[in-house]
């Protein structure tokens, strides 16, 4: 059985695509390699809060370059220019192997790349399905690793200099592990907190989207270290190991040879 997938709240609206072009499946065959998966793995559409914009994608290179003897890449970076968007955004694509082997050594990124509800292309790509033959309890730790240590910088730093999305963040990302033990792929922090948010959350998180006080940080941590607490592999109910590994196998080997020019 494999996640509960969360969906993204309909009235925020996905990032527009860059003006030439017109739209994000244009965009996407334009990469070369073409992306056949585009999504937003941050940003307001995705958290629920105000926080930066991040385009992530798959790409797959063909056999012939894969088996040659010439050098190839299996990631690809940039920014972009969107209408709307002050600063320039991010992006990354990765090659389907490469993020096929994040997910499978439990990365953060891959995970929420992949099981992101704000989709801007699918060309018909199985990210749910990479997701699910991959995901084990070991995801947990990242959740867990990211929130305690973010949480501790703010601690020591009494949150000076940071801005309100960072402290948001770290409790999302306590939130988001949080749901995977119960089996649920979810981000979006105000649904979050009022399933796994004790009392007083969610009104201390509207207080910090307009600025991180000391005394804030304090009853943060007391919220993050309760939810870490409950981040626990042994009950969670994800699969201790991987539970298709070899339709990951066959599926990189089949988009290899869908994408060859030989084919």
């Amino acid at each position: 059985m494999g996640l509960s997938y969360e969906t993204a709240a309909a009235e925020r609206p996905l990032p527009k695509p860059p003006e030439r072009g017109g739209d994000w499946a244009t965009w996407a065959a334009e990469q070369r390699p073409p992306a056949q998966f585009l999504s937003t793995y941050s940003g307001p559409r995705l958290f629920g809060f105000d926080s930066h914009v991040r385009l992530g994608g798959v790409i797959v290179q063909p056999a012939e370059v894969v088996l040659g003897i010439r050098a190839w890449d299996d990631a690809f970076e940039g920014v972009i220019e969107l209408d709307g968007i002050a600063s320039p955004v991010p992006y990354a694509l990765f090659e389907v192997e490469k993020i096929v082997r994040m997910m499978l050594h439990q990365s953060g990124l891959a995970f929420e790349i992949l099981a992101s509800p704000a989709v801007l292309h699918d060309d018909a790509f199985p990210a749910r399905r990479i997701v699910d033959a991959a995901i084990t309890r070991n995801i947990l730790h990242h959740y867990r690793d990211v929130a305690s240590g973010w949480m501790a910088r703010l601690v020591e730093t009494r949150g000076q200099g940071a801005e309100p999305a960072d402290a948001l963040d770290v409790v999302r990302n306590a939130l988001t592990g949080r749901a995977l033990v119960d089996g649920r792929a979810a981000f979006d922090v105000w649904e979050l907190v009022g399933d796994y948010g004790e009392g007083g959350l969610e009104e201390l998180l509207r207080e910090l989207q307009t600025g991180v006080e000391p005394a804030a940080v304090d009853a943060l941590r007391e919220h993050v270290d309760g939810l870490l607490a409950q981040i626990d592999p042994d009950v969670a109910k994800l699969p201790e190991s991987p539970r298709d590994y070899d339709w990951l196998n066959d599926f990189v080997v089949s988009s290899r040879s869908v994408c060859s020019k030989r084919a």
